[in-house]
């Protein structure tokens, strides 16, 4: 796909502007992601394959062929807005075989992702036996996957080399839900259990990055957002669903293990667990902590409180609410500027996306 000259400017302005704001320490004018319903837009952008192995086992290159064409098309809908999104390439063929990818186990597809048949560990102390295969078919279907990608231009492109699933939240697939009653009753067997999945997410880093050599080079980045090379996103659901001592023992001294030897980490959750916020913010070595706004959890705009504004100057905090539809989007913006945030705007127009770019960008 030939990439029109002023494009590529555009996408390199947008890393330079993101490498800036990564680069500051104190508070300032967060980033800003803008978009809205373009018809060009939905002409242009390939959506999703109805996946199956077999299409995987057929198809996995031109799967990242599409993907850094699709990311193309997302970086004209930013131009016209004005907005600061870095478009990127993250693999994600859902929870199932993101499992699949350390167990080698077989995955059921449905609606364009993937599920587990349940859990694979029926006692705690069952976790002995796994092992981490590189070799296994969805670790090579992935591996052409990124070929694919790798074979395109990528030039203002981020990448983040899959969607994993965090420590806990990988060994809560392995071993069902009797894994939160294992936290107070198996403890032991628990630790062997992250260890297993800590250990294995970093070798599979390894494989993708030692497999497709761009992994390592390639700016880091997912959801828009650019960090640095090596990037690893993990989804960090469960560590909201229990007690605050528990993720003091069963989450977060696994994400800084992963911190300490991944490139950077990104860290999603969801706003069911934003009280949880600003201590997940002060996680060493953390590079963003994204906060998705839930349909019945508390609203976002109503949640931002003088100590996640401080906590966000150690790591910042990517929120996952529209903007347009906040009440007062200047009144946040005003509040965020005291911090390190960045920000997404769905708005119904393009004027109204420009405006409200406009707004936060006045701020700088």
């Amino acid at each position: 796909m030939i990439v029109a000259t002023h494009v590529r400017q555009f996408l390199l302005e947008n890393l330079k502007r993101h490498e800036a704001f990564f680069r500051r320490s104190g508070p300032g004018a967060p980033l800003i992601m803008a978009e809205y319903p373009d018809e060009e837009f939905r002409r242009d952008y390939q959506y999703g394959t109805r996946l199956s192995e077999t299409y995987l086992s057929e198809h996995a290159y031109e799967l990242g062929v599409k993907a850094v064409r699709n990311a193309l098309v997302m970086t004209r809908l930013e131009q016209k807005t004005g907005g600061l999104r870095c478009p990127g390439v993250f693999h994600n063929w859902g929870t199932g075989l993101t499992t699949a990818l350390f167990t080698g186990g077989d995955v059921i597809f449905e609606q364009g992702t993937t599920y587990t048949s349940g859990p694979i560990l029926q006692r705690p102390e069952d976790y002995a036996s796994l092992r981490f295969d590189p070799d296994n078919r969805w670790v090579n279907y992935a591996v052409e996957f990124w070929r694919g990608v790798a074979s395109q231009d990528l030039e203002g492109i981020v990448v983040a080399s899959h969607a994993y699933r965090s420590p806990l939240d990988l060994a809560l697939d392995m071993r069902g839900q009797d894994l939160f009653t294992d936290l107070y009753d198996a403890p032991d067997a628990v630790d062997g259990l992250l260890r297993f999945c800590t250990e294995s997410i970093l070798s599979l880093q390894r494989v993708l990055e030692d497999r497709v050599p761009m992994l390592r080079s390639q700016p880091g980045g997912v959801w828009g957002v650019a960090v640095k090379p090596r990037l690893i996103f993990v989804n960090g659901d469960p560590g909201d669903l229990i007690a605050a001592p528990m993720a003091e023992q069963f989450d977060y001294p696994w994400i800084v293990m992963l911190c300490e030897q991944a490139g950077a980490v990104y860290y999603h959750h969801h706003s069911i667990g934003v009280s949880r916020s600003a201590r997940v913010c002060r996680v060493p070595g953390l590079a963003v902590q994204q906060v998705l706004q839930d349909s019945n959890g508390p609203r976002l705009e109503e949640s931002i409180g003088d100590e996640l504004i401080e906590a966000s100057l150690d790591t910042p905090v990517h929120l996952g609410m529209n903007l347009a539809q906040c009440k007062s989007p200047e009144a946040i913006v005003d509040r965020l500027c005291r911090g390190r945030f960045i920000l997404e705007a769905f708005a119904p127009t393009c004027e109204r996306a420009r405006q409200l770019v406009q707004t936060v960008e006045s701020h700088g």
